[in-house]
């Protein structure tokens, strides 16, 4: 069991499973090997339809409106959602829809790889990505039927909304790394694009894991890759298109169940799996 109370202010619960070596970094390798990339059915996962989960998605847009990709410097108004997830005990000031749309903290638009001056206190902050555990009421009443068939804890995860019309190419902007995906594994779920969006990998993972290829993401589909290996969303030319594309971008944590009284993520019957096996077995999915 590992307390989200437990870790002082100069961690996040991440590198405290890390500093104390509740996690064997020896045997990353091993976890991670040959994971790359993986698309699936929506229908063959059980899971709500496309367009179930864009009339959800307009339905809290209706409500709470969306919200600007944030960083120190910027709003990003190209780069707008609201968030699935929430942190209840957030160090800052951001509205709980808007938590897991960047932070003012941040330098970068996107990862949090290679931040400038990381800041001393780190706990609770847009950092923490496992403490993103909370989903509010109106979210659970709109999406319950996607989260219930997760077979895991989940962790920051968000609706994106990309406006094409506000890209120039080349595009490097959005290029980045995220999470170990044995922490957080992203189940991306398109639901409204074209042919001209497209998510671009570009390179390898820091254990030799590469992905060098351009996909258009397809609606009634989801996807899951190797977040570990920079990557971006774009566009293929640029267009004066108006309309938004529409992702979920559901963050799992595959090895753990989360217990609100506790406060704790526990192991669950998945723990040190290969990332590889827990996803071509769909065992972050409920039977």
């Amino acid at each position: 069991m590992i307390s989200l109370d437990q870790y002082g202010d100069e961690d996040t619960c991440m590198s405290y499973i890390e500093k104390n070596n509740l996690l064997d970094k020896d045997s990353y390798k091993k976890y991670m090997e040959d994971f790359t990339f993986y698309e699936f059915e929506l229908e063959e996962l059980g899971l709500p339809s496309a367009e179930e989960l864009l009339q959800s998605t307009l339905d809290v847009e209706k409500e709470i409106g969306l919200y600007d990709w944030t960083t120190l410097k910027h709003s990003y108004n190209d780069y707008r959602g609201f968030s699935l997830t929430y942190n209840k005990n957030y160090v800052g000031e951001k509205d709980v829809y808007s938590q897991t749309l960047g932070s003012k903290i941040t330098s970068q638009i996107y990862g949090f790889s290679n931040e400038d001056k990381p800041v001393e206190v780190v706990k609770n902050t847009y950092y923490d990505t496992l403490a993103f555990n909370q989903i509010q009421p109106l979210i659970y009443k709109k999406f319950g039927k996607l989260f219930n068939k997760i077979n895991c804890a989940v962790a920051r995860s968000r609706i994106s909304y990309l406006y094409p019309a506000y890209t120039k190419l080349p595009d490097t902007a959005g290029i980045h790394v995220d999470e170990w995906p044995f922490y957080l594994m992203r189940i991306n779920i398109p639901l409204k694009t074209n042919e001209n969006h497209i998510l671009q990998s570009l390179g390898e993972d820091p254990l030799g894991n590469s992905l060098h290829f351009e996909k258009h993401l397809e609606v009634g589909k989801c996807y899951i890759w190797n977040t570990k290996i920079p990557h971006q969303v774009t566009i293929r030319n640029e267009t004066d298109d108006p309309e938004p594309r529409i992702h979920i971008v559901l963050g799992v944590v595959p090895w753990f169940n989360f217990d609100n009284e506790t406060n704790s993520y526990i192991p669950n019957e998945n723990y040190k799996k290969t990332i590889k096996q827990i996803v071509e077995e769909r065992l972050f999915i409920q039977s």
